[in-house]
């Protein structure tokens, strides 16, 4: 008669149920980042707009007629963060040959990445538990 340390034991893993667990803790992450990141961004150009902002600066959009700020968004697309704005939010983040840039999106997500990125870090973090 074997000992019972020495008796084999079948040991079961389960990860199958844990990475799933865990992308839809991510995937729920990203949406609640996405969500902040376009609060953030329409704060941004939310400024009126007499007088007109200086080339280099973001947009002063609060005007009536003006679909931008209610069209500007960030949204979670699979593993990626996608940003969906008008027509005319791409002539004002790159200019036109007529218009200097008044870029809005590509530097306010350059400056405050890190702290996107800590933030979809804990939120994910507390998602899974």
């Amino acid at each position: 008669m074997a000992r019972a340390q020495d008796r084999i034991r079948n040991l079961k893993f389960t990860t199958g149920r844990q990475i799933k667990r865990a992308n839809r803790a991510m995937a729920k992450a990203r949406r609640q980042v996405a969500k902040e990141m376009t609060k953030e961004l329409k704060s941004l150009i939310s400024a009126p707009y007499p007088p007109a902002s200086k080339p280099g600066n973001p947009p002063h959009m609060r005007r009536p007629g003006s679909g931008l700020r209610s069209k500007t968004e960030v949204v979670a697309r699979g593993k990626t963060l996608v940003v969906k704005t008008t027509q005319v939010g791409i002539y004002l983040e790159g200019g036109t040959r007529n218009m200097a840039a008044r870029p809005f999106v590509n530097r306010t997500i350059d400056k405050q990445r890190r702290k996107w990125e800590r933030r979809l870090n804990t939120l994910t973090r507390k998602f899974a538990k």
